[in-house]
């Protein structure tokens, strides 16, 4: 029994280093260039232990965050059936589970959202390496 637990112990640890691709840090990037409504995108991501632990993703403009725009999000809502809060919280939690930003799935009605979410993402995991 000992000796299985042994066996357990050091299989547990093999595969967190396999998949601990990372070193700890925050590592952020943000977009150079607004997109064509003036919002930039940036991303802050916390590694922990080789994992990612933590995702601040948001789009600004001029300080004004999409997270705090009820306005933005009702109508984005309206239009899309997802609001921007929506999407950026489930990808968040889909990057957390996935661990890879190449396989996170993209929101349906918020394409492009994801599409730059992904990519930012990438570019922070980059910084990790």
């Amino acid at each position: 029994m000992k000796k299985r637990i042994t066996i357990i112990a050091c299989l547990a640890l093999v595969a967190v280093s396999l998949f601990a691709a990372w070193k700890d840090g925050v590592f952020s990037v943000k977009e150079t260039k607004a997109d064509e409504r003036g919002y930039v995108a940036e991303i802050k991501l916390t590694v922990k232990a080789g994992l990612i632990a933590k995702i601040d993703y948001n789009e600004a403009n001029k300080g004004n965050s999409k997270w705090a725009d009820k306005a933005y999000n009702a109508s984005m809502k309206k239009m899309a059936g997802v609001s921007w809060v929506e999407a950026v919280q489930a990808l968040e939690a889909d990057l957390l589970k996935k661990q890879a930003p190449d396989k996170v799935d993209a929101i349906s009605g918020a394409t492009e959202l994801s599409t730059r979410f992904k990519e930012l993402a990438a570019a922070a995991l980059a910084k990790a390496k």
